[in-house]
C-alpha cells in the first residue's frame, strides 16, 4: 500500500471529517471565538514575554504552507536547523566564536532525538540532558582534546536561548490524521510546550486537556511521537480555566498554576494592559507563572522529576512559589553575611495542607540550592522524628539526583555533620517518650540509634548549612532544640509543616523558624484538587453491646441506677480501654465496620484503616475482620438462590436486598484480607504471633501491598458497560496514585479490566494503633475507622491519612466509634483563631471546613447537583425523562455541541455526586432518574461514537456504574443501539427500532462520518472518501429542514457504503492485514541498515505470525478501547518479535507499537483474519 502522496504533498482534507475531534482545525464559526478571545491574547502575552510568534496558518484555516511555520514539510516536528544554530551560539569556544561544526551538532541533536528510546524513555534522557548537557569531542588544540561538555540550554540568561511560539502546528502522521496544535512552544528548535486551545464555555477546559493528552499523552494511542519525546508541559485552557500536566499525566491530574512569583504582578498587568489591582484570569496567569523564559527554563531544571522512569512529575504552583521564597530568603541571608553580619538562624515556616507534596517541596527545594550560585555548597540537613518519615522523606529526596546520607547511630550523625561537605544527612531528632502500651520506648518504632540527643558541641560551625526540620509543628522543645542549635550554631533552619500550630507552641515555633514564609491552604489544596474533603460519621456501638464489657471490666459500681443515668455513664465507660479491647464488643463493631466498608467503599476499591486502643485491640481487630468477612461470605451464599429470581424485590426483606446488592463481589469478598501494622513492645514480652505484625520487613512490604490497591471490577464476570467507539478510546485511563501531592503526574493504566485472575489477594484493611497516623501516603485510603480517643495534633493528622486523591475518590471518611468529634471541637480551641483562619484558608467555622458531617455535606451536595441537572432539562423543553418520547427528544437536542458539553458536565456532576451518597438511603430517591440519565448518554455516546471521556462509565463510581448497567440489561437498550460500524450485521435492523426520522438520520450521519474519519488514513482511493464527505455536509446542513428527506438520503449513502465494504472483503482481508504488516516488517529491516545483526528471515512466513498475534490481540476483550490492553499487547509483539523471530535489532519496541496501532485502526479485519 503506497501511502506516500497523501503523507508527502499537502491534500485537501473535508472540514466535517474533522469538526468532532479537531483532528484538523475548527470550522470558522467555532475557531473565531477560541482564537479572538483564548489563542490571540496567549500569543499576545507570550510575545510581551520575549517569545517569538510564526502563525501557520490564518485563524479558522487549514496550514497548507510548511514554510509558514518554519519548515520544508509537515511531517517535520523539531525545527533542526534553529536547534544546531541555538547550540552553536549557546556554546562559544575560547576565543568566543562558535566551534562545533556540522558533524558535533548533528551528533548533539541525533543523542537528543535518541530514536532507540521509545518516547517517553527519550522524554525522561531528554530532561536529563537538558540539565546536564551533552558531551562531544572537543578540538585537538583546545584543553589537549579532551571531551567538551555542550549546553542544551542557557538557564542563566533565559533570553539568549531560541524562543519561538508557532500557532496552527500541523504535523502529518502515516496512517494517522494530520494533527494541528494551537500553540508548540519551541526552545532552540526543541518543542517543549504544547497548548490546546478551547474557547470559553461549560466543558471547554476538559475538551482542550482530552485533545492536547490525544496529541502528545505517553499513553494516547496515536500521539506524535516526537510531542511525547520533547514535550515538558502540556497544556489546556479555555481562557477562564487553565490546566498543565505532563506527558504521563492523567487528565485529572492536570492542575491549574495560580502564582506570577517571582515576577511582579504589576509586570504582568502590564505586559496584558490590565490595570493594577484587578484579578488575573486564570490563563493569564498560567502564562505569566509559567511560560515566562526565566521560570519555564527553572521548571525544566530544578523542578521536575520522575518516578521510576514510568511517570514524569512537575511541581505545583505552591510548591514553585515556596521555594523560589526560601531561596530568596537563603541568598538575602548569604548577601548579610558578606556584608559582616551575624548569621541569621531563622529560614522561615513553611506551611503546606497535609497531602500537598511536603516531601517534594524539599527535593525541589535542594535540587534549587545546588543550581543557584551563591548556594551550591551548603549542606542540608533533613530532621524528622519518626523512622517512618524517614523512610518516606528519604524515598522522595532520591529525586534530588543526590544520595541522602541517612544516620544510623549517633557517632556517625557526628561524622555525618562535621563533614564540610555539600551533601545531604538525614538524621532523626528524639525524645524520650512512651512507647504504643505506656513502656519506655518510642512511639511507633522502638528506640532508634541515630538521635541528636547525645551529639558532642557543637559539631560543624560553618554558617552555609541549612537544616529542613519536617513536622515542625512538634517536637521542638527548649533542650531539643538547644542541643540542634548548639551543634550546629550558625546553621540556618526552615520548618515544614501541614498541621495547625498549638498557641502554647507558636511562640517557640517563631523563635526557632521566624515567620511563616508560604501558606497552602486548606481551601487552596481542595480548590486545586490536592486533596478531597473529609467526611464524618458516627457509628456509635448499641447500648446492649457495650452494658455486658463495662460489668466485665469491673465499672458496674460506676454505673448510677436510674436508666438515663446508667446510659450516659455507659458511653463515657465505653471509652475505657478495657472496654475497648473486648473481644465480643470488637467482634461485633468489626462485622460493622467490614459490612459498611463493603457496601461504601469497597465497590470503588478503596482501602480502610482501623484504630484500635491498644496493640491487644489491633491484633484482635485483624482476626474479627476476617470472622466478618467469612461470616458475610456465608449469608450472600445462602442468598444465592435469590440472585436470579426476578419476584426477589417482592418477598425478600430489606436486609436481604441490602446483601444482594454484594451478591456480585462474592469472589473479591471472599479474598479480602487485613493486616497488623504495631510496634514491638519492649522487654520481649510480645506473644511469639505478634511478630509478623511487629517485624519492620514484614510491615514495609504489606504498606507496599495495601499503598497498590486493588481492582474490583477484576472480580467481576460480567463486566460493566461501555460503548463501542469504532475504535476509539472507549474510557480514558483513571488511576491509582503512588503518592498524594505528586504533581500533574500519574501515569496510565491503574484502571482496567484485563486480568481474568488478579495476581494476589486484595489487602484492604490495616490495623494499627499510632503508627502510620503521620506522614503515612496512601491515596488508595478512603476510610478511617476511629476506635480510640484522639485529640489535638494527632486526630488532625489521622483524619489527612483519608484526604489524598485517588480514582473516584470524592471525599475521605472518618467512621467514629468512640465519639471523637467533642474532642474535634476542643481540639480547635487550643488554637488562635488568626492562625487557623490563615492556614484553613478563610471565616467558615474551623469545625465545619476541617470535616463535616456527612449528612451536612454529601447529600446536600448531591441536591444541588440534581436541581442543576433537572433545571437544565426543564430549559431544553423537557419535562423528565420517563418517557421513550422524552430521551428521543433530548438525544436530538443535544446534537447542538454547547448545549452537549453543558449536559455532559452536569450529568457528570449529578452522578458522581451520586455515586458518593449510595448506597445509603438517602440517595434511592435519585436512582431511577439516575439510569435514564445513563440510558441517554450511553445512546448518545454510540450514536456520536464519542471517543472522549465526558461519559465514560470508569469515571463514576461502581456504585453508579452498577445502577445503569442494570437499567441498560432489563430494558434491553443495549441490543437496541445500532452498531458502531455502519457495516456490521444487522445495523440496518437497528435502524428501524429508532423512534423518528430525525434520530435515525443523526445515527446515520454519525456512522457515516464516523466511517469516513477512520477509513480516509488507509484508504487506495482517499477522493472516494472525499466526495462521501461533502455529500455528507450538504444533508446534514438541510437536515433540521426535512428530516424525513434526509434519513431517506442518507440510508442511500449508508447502502451504497455497506456494498462498497463488502466489496473491498471480497477483495480478501490480506489487503488490511498482511500488505501492511509486511510493509511495516520490510521498513524496519531497511531502516536497520545491512550492519544490523538480523538473523536470516523468511518474511513471508515472519509476516504470517506477526498477523496471527495481532488477531488474536485483537480478539481480546476491551481491545482497542482500553489504552492499558494496547499496551499489553504491544510488550507481546515486542516478545514475538525479539523471541520467535531473533528481531532484536531492528527496534523491536517502535515497530511492536507501529503494529499493535494498525490493529487498533483495523480490529475487526484482524478479528475476521482470526475466523477464518
Amino acid at each position: 500500500m503506497n501511502l506516500s502522496p497523501w503523507i508527502c504533498s499537502p491534500v485537501r482534507l473535508p472540514s466535517a471529517i474533522f469538526n468532532r475531534h479537531n483532528g484538523f482545525g475548527e470550522a470558522s464559526s467555532v475557531a473565531k471565538p477560541e482564537f479572538d478571545e483564548v489563542e490571540w491574547p496567549l500569543i499576545e502575552q507570550l510575545v510581551a514575554m520575549g517569545w517569538e510568534h510564526l502563525q501557520g496558518a490564518p485563524p479558522g484555516t487549514q496550514p497548507q504552507d510548511p514554510a509558514r511555520s518554519g519548515r520544508k514539510d509537515f511531517r517535520t516536528v523539531v525545527l533542526a536547523d534553529r536547534f544546531e544554530r541555538a547550540v552553536a551560539g549557546l556554546n562559544p569556544g575560547r576565543d568566543g566564536r562558535p566551534w562545533l561544526d556540522e558533524p558535533r551538532l548533528q551528533q548533539i541533536l541525533e543523542l537528543v532525538s535518541r530514536p532507540d528510546l521509545a518516547p517517553l524513555a527519550g522524554n525522561l534522557e531528554v530532561t536529563r540532558l537538558f540539565r546536564s548537557g551533552v558531551t562531544v569531542e572537543g578540538l585537538p588544540d583546545w584543553d589537549h582534546g579532551v571531551n567538551q561538555n555542550v549546553r542544551l540550554i542557557d538557564f542563566e540568561r533565559p533570553e539568549e536561548n531560541n524562543l519561538l511560539v508557532v500557532s496552527q502546528f500541523r504535523v502529518d502522521r502515516p496512517e494517522h490524521n494530520p494533527v494541528i496544535p494551537d500553540l508548540v512552544l519551541f526552545v532552540n528548535g526543541l518543542p517543549i510546550v504544547v497548548i490546546e486551545c478551547k474557547r470559553p464555555g461549560p466543558a471547554q477546559l476538559d475538551d482542550a486537556v482530552d485533545q492536547v493528552l490525544r496529541y502528545a499523552g505517553a499513553s494516547a494511542a496515536a500521539s506524535v511521537p516526537e510531542f511525547v519525546r520533547f514535550a515538558q508541559l502540556l497544556i489546556g485552557t479555555c481562557r477562564e480555566q487553565a490546566r498543565l500536566g505532563t506527558v504521563t499525566a492523567d487528565a485529572t491530574r492536570f492542575a491549574s498554576w495560580r502564582t506570577v512569583e517571582p515576577e511582579l504582578l504589576s509586570r504582568v498587568a502590564r505586559e496584558i494592559g490590565m490595570p493594577d489591582g484587578h484579578p488575573l484570569p486564570a490563563q493569564d496567569e498560567l502564562v505569566a507563572g509559567v511560560l515566562r523564559p526565566a521560570h519555564l527554563v527553572r521548571l525544566l531544571r530544578d523542578f521536575m522529576i520522575d518516578d521510576g522512569g514510568v511517570v514524569k512529575k512537575v511541581a505545583r504552583w505552591h510548591q514553585f512559589r515556596a521555594v523560589e521564597r526560601l531561596i530568596g530568603r537563603l541568598e538575602y541571608r548569604e548577601n548579610a553575611i558578606d556584608r559582616g553580619a551575624a548569621p541569621d538562624p531563622h529560614g522561615g515556616v513553611v506551611w503546606h495542607t497535609q497531602g500537598s507534596g511536603k516531601s517534594l517541596t524539599m527535593a525541589f527545594l535542594i535540587r534549587r540550592l545546588r543550581a543557584t550560585r551563591k548556594l551550591k555548597g551548603y549542606k542540608v540537613v533533613v530532621v524528622t522524628d519518626r523512622v517512618d518519615l524517614q523512610t518516606q522523606i528519604h524515598g522522595s529526596l532520591l529525586a534530588t539526583g543526590e544520595t541522602p546520607h541517612p544516620a544510623p547511630s549517633v557517632e556517625r550523625a557526628r561524622e555525618y555533620l562535621a563533614r564540610p561537605a555539600a551533601d545531604l544527612v538525614m538524621i532523626l531528632i528524639q525524645k524520650a517518650q512512651q512507647d504504643e502500651d505506656g513502656n519506655a520506648g518510642q512511639d511507633g518504632e522502638g528506640k532508634a540509634d541515630g538521635t541528636i540527643e547525645s551529639l558532642p558541641e557543637p559539631v560543624n560551625p560553618s554558617s552555609s548549612i541549612v537544616v529542613l526540620v519536617d513536622e515542625a509543628h512538634r517536637g521542638q522543645d527548649g533542650l531539643l532544640h538547644a542541643r540542634l542549635r548548639a551543634s550546629l550554631p550558625n546553621a540556618v533552619m526552615i520548618g515544614f509543616t501541614g498541621t495547625p500550630i498549638i498557641k502554647s507552641d507558636k511562640k517557640r515555633t517563631d523563635e526557632i523558624f521566624g515567620d511563616v514564609v508560604d501558606v497552602y491552604a486548606l481551601k487552596d489544596a481542595r480548590a486545586d484538587r490536592s486533596i478531597v474533603p473529609v467526611a464524618y460519621e458516627a457509628r456509635l456501638p448499641r447500648f446492649e453491646v457495650l452494658r455486658q464489657a463495662v460489668l466485665d471490666a469491673g465499672f458496674d459500681a460506676a454505673v448510677p441506677g436510674t436508666r438515663g443515668q446508667r446510659r450516659r455513664a455507659m458511653r463515657r465507660l465505653a471509652r475505657k480501654k478495657e472496654v475497648l479491647e473486648a473481644e465480643h464488643v470488637i467482634e461485633h463493631k468489626a462485622r460493622d465496620m467490614f459490612t459498611h466498608w463493603a457496601h461504601t467503599a469497597m465497590p470503588d476499591g478503596f482501602g480502610a484503616q482501623i484504630v484500635a486502643v491498644s496493640r491487644k485491640a489491633a491484633v484482635r481487630y485483624q482476626e474479627a475482620i476476617l470472622a466478618a468477612r467469612d461470616r458475610l461470605v456465608e449469608r450472600l451464599d445462602e442468598l444465592d438462590k435469590l440472585r436470579h429470581d426476578p419476584q426477589a424485590d417482592r418477598h425478600a426483606t430489606a436486609a436481604e436486598l441490602r446483601l444482594l446488592e454484594l451478591l456480585n463481589w462474592r469472589e473479591l469478598l471472599v479474598s479480602i484480607d487485613a493486616a497488623v501494622i504495631i510496634s514491638e513492645g519492649n522487654g520481649g514480652t510480645d506473644p511469639e504471633s505478634w511478630r509478623t505484625w511487629t517485624t519492620r520487613g514484614d510491615q514495609e512490604r504489606r504498606i507496599a501491598h495495601f499503598q497498590r490497591g486493588f481492582h474490583p471490577h477484576e472480580w467481576l464476570t460480567d463486566q460493566p458497560w461501555q460503548a463501542n467507539t469504532h475504535g476509539g478510546v472507549a474510557d480514558a485511563p483513571v488511576h491509582g496514585s503512588s503518592s498524594a501531592g505528586d504533581p500533574w503526574d500519574e501515569g496510565p493504566g491503574a484502571d482496567h479490566a484485563v486480568q481474568a485472575v488478579p495476581v494476589s489477594r486484595p489487602l484492604a484493611f490495616l490495623v494499627v494503633k499510632s503508627m502510620l497516623l503521620t506522614g503515612f501516603d496512601a491515596p488508595v485510603e478512603q476510610v478511617i475507622y476511629l476506635d480510640r480517643e484522639m485529640r489535638g495534633v494527632e486526630l488532625l493528622q489521622a483524619m489527612a491519612r483519608t484526604n489524598r486523591p485517588y480514582r473516584n475518590k470524592e471525599f475521605g471518611l472518618i467512621v467514629d466509634y468512640v465519639g471523637v468529634y467533642r474532642d474535634m471541637r476542643r481540639t480547635l480551641n487550643d488554637y488562635e483563631r488568626e492562625h487557623l483562619r490563615v492556614v484553613i484558608g478563610g471565616d467558615e467555622s474551623p469545625a465545619r471546613t476541617v470535616w463535616q458531617g456527612f449528612n451536612e455535606s454529601a447529600v446536600p451536595h448531591l441536591q444541588r447537583e440534581h436541581r442543576r441537572i433537572v433545571e437544565l432539562l426543564n430549559e431544553l423543553g423537557v419535562s423528565n425523562l420517563s418517557t421513550p418520547a422524552d430521551r428521543a427528544k433530548l438525544l436530538a437536542v443535544l446534537g447542538d455541541p454547547q448545549i452537549r458539553a453543558r449536559f455532559d458536565e452536569l450529568a457528570r456532576d449529578f452522578l458522581t455526586a451520586l455515586n458518593a451518597v449510595l448506597p445509603r438511603p438517602q440517595a434511592l430517591r435519585y436512582t431511577s432518574f439516575a439510569q435514564r440519565l445513563g440510558e441517554v448518554q450511553y445512546r448518545l455516546r454510540a450514536r456520536d461514537r464519542d471517543d472522549r471521556a465526558d461519559f465514560s462509565p470508569r469515571a463514576y463510581g461502581a456504585k453508579v456504574r452498577a445502577l445503569i448497567d442494570e437499567h441498560l440489561r432489563l430494558t434491553g437498550i443495549e441490543q437496541r443501539v445500532p452498531p458502531s460500524d455502519l457495516t456490521a450485521d444487522g445495523y440496518l435492523d437497528t435502524l428501524d427500532g429508532l423512534f423518528d426520522d430525525r434520530e435515525r438520520a443523526m445515527e446515520m450521519a454519525s456512522a457515516l462520518r464516523s466511517r469516513i474519519e477512520v477509513s480516509l488514513p488507509t484508504a487506495v482511493d482517499p477522493d472516494r472518501y472525499e466526495r462521501l464527505s461533502e455529500r455528507l455536509d450538504r444533508i446534514t446542513q438541510s437536515m433540521e429542514r426535512d428530516f424525513e428527506a434526509a434519513a431517506d438520503e442518507l440510508a442511500d449513502m449508508v447502502s451504497a457504503e455497506r456494498e462498497a465494504s463488502a466489496a473491498d472483503l471480497r477483495e480478501g482481508l490480506a489487503y488490511f492485514t498482511v500488505v501492511p504488516v509486511r510493509e511495516k516488517l520490510e521498513k524496519a529491516l531497511r531502516r536497520a541498515g545491512p550492519d544490523a545483526k538480523l538473523p536470516r528471515l523468511d518474511v513471508s512466513v515472519a509476516v504470517q505470525g506477526i498477523v496471527v498475534c495481532l488477531a488474536e490481540l485483537a480478539s481480546r476483550p476491551n481491545f482497542p478501547g482500553q489504552p492499558i490492553v494496547r499496551e499489553r499487547g504491544v510488550t507481546i509483539v515486542i516478545n514475538y518479535l525479539e523471541r520467535e523471530l531473533g528481531l532484536y535489532h531492528v527496534g523491536p519496541e517502535a515497530l511492536a507499537t507501529e503494529l499493535v496501532d494498525l490493529a487498533a485502526r483495523r480490529p475487526n479485519e484482524f478479528r475476521r483474519w482470526n475466523r477464518r
